[in-house]
């Protein structure tokens, strides 16, 4: 599902023997990031497992190339 501020916003949840599982706390952090806020701070970005993945092996080569 597409925000308002055209970030993508998915339900977590895993697959487990052919069922799809989430949690209470998903369904109540993916129906607060749909209604909107009267305030002008910035909603926090969930990072996904593959973002947080590069961003993890940007990090590691950025140590490794100053030899940590």
């Amino acid at each position: 599902m597409k925000l308002a501020d055209g970030s993508l916003l998915r339900l977590e949840a895993v697959r487990v023997g052919g069922r799809w599982l989430t949690s209470a706390e998903a369904l109540e952090r993916f129906a607060a990031r749909q209604t909107p806020t009267h305030d002008d701070a910035p909603q926090p970005q969930v990072r996904t497992p593959g973002r947080r993945q590069r961003e993890s092996e940007r990090a590691a080569k950025a140590l490794s190339a100053r030899g940590i």
